[in-house]
């Protein structure tokens, strides 16, 4: 995602109590590097005006002080550096019956609450790679699901802190897991090197495995840190973190025990939550998009036809003597 987002302006309208903090955090990790956050439509448009944003995201809240009103600003006004600029809303249930608006100021997607960090970047890619707004003009429905069982505004809400902080937090374990990881090879390399003790009880074999891990961890953490991960592919690398052999891994958990503030990290994590709160949300975003009666599958295909690589982290490191 990385190397896709960072080069990307995005203006994001935050003017309610849901789109906080963490949202901006979230795609600073994502890899956008350039983010500007405004707290009403004029602030947002003066901006807009100065910068010429790649992408605009902004919730709803009454249709006028939120991106609806902003909307109305870009795509009408002469002023406007660019009318056509891709616009990503943000809503509770609630606040669906504004799509008629969103259709009439030709707001390309929507975002529904709740959502997590891959929900946001399948949307954003999409937006950023598909630069047609939607002809809105023949659509009479929402093609949207039923929403009589949606969660409440004050669950939805919850269900997203914990999938965006869930994937923050994870982010930067791996990210200390890996240097890690690094270190104890690292240091064992170096006792193989100068002590002669050590050596003998070593073939070439080991040492040759030990250098592999070496460099492999170099190889991931530059993936890591240029690419970006999705929520997926943070558990993947997890899985490479397993594959250290037991000379590194006792380095590997004397260092590890060693920083408290990895391990205040870890234990603020709280997987289990995440993991329900992700199993209903992927149950919910997986019904049809209300304003365009999109699906995630729909998305992923167009990106892929666009030559949007869907599945950030593509490094799979191997190692001597596998095939």
């Amino acid at each position: 995602m990385k190397t896709f987002f960072n080069e990307k302006q995005i203006l994001v309208l935050n003017t309610n109590q849901y789109l906080q903090q963490i949202l901006i955090d979230t795609m600073r990790v994502m890899g956008f590097c350039d983010i500007d956050e405004c707290t009403t439509p004029e602030a947002a448009y003066l901006r807009f005006q100065e910068k010429n944003h790649h992408i605009i995201i902004g919730d709803i809240v009454d249709g006028k002080l939120d991106i609806i009103g902003l909307s109305a600003f870009i795509r009408g006004n002469k002023t406007s550096p660019n009318p056509d600029v891709p616009m990503l809303a943000i809503a509770q249930t609630e606040q669906l019956n504004f799509i008629p608006d969103l259709k009439r100021l030709h707001i390309n997607d929507l975002l529904q609450y709740p959502f997590g960090l891959d929900d946001l970047s399948l949307k954003l890619q999409y937006l950023l790679n598909h630069d047609d707004i939607p002809d809105y003009s023949s659509d009479h429905s929402h093609g949207g699901p039923n929403h009589s069982d949606w969660p409440s505004s004050e669950e939805s809400a919850s269900l997203t802190n914990v999938m965006l902080d869930h994937y923050i937090k994870h982010h930067e374990v791996i990210f200390k897991k890996l240097t890690f990881a690094q270190t104890a090879t690292h240091d064992c390399l170096e006792d193989i090197r100068s002590t002669y003790e050590k050596m003998r009880g070593k073939d070439n074999t080991n040492i040759h495995s030990f250098k592999d891990f070496d460099q492999m961890w170099v190889d991931i953490l530059s993936h890591f840190v240029k690419v970006g991960m999705s929520e997926d592919d943070l558990f993947q690398i997890e899985k490479v973190v397993k594959t250290i052999p037991k000379e590194i891994r006792a380095r590997y958990d004397e260092i590890s025990q060693q920083d408290k503030s990895f391990l205040v990290l870890v234990d603020s994590l709280n997987s289990s939550a995440y993991r329900k709160a992700k199993e209903k949300v992927m149950a919910l975003q997986s019904q049809p998009n209300p304003l365009n009666g999109k699906t995630p599958s729909d998305y992923k295909s167009s990106n892929e036809k666009k030559g949007v690589n869907t599945n950030a982290f593509k490094f799979k490191p191997k190692l001597r003597g596998e095939d």
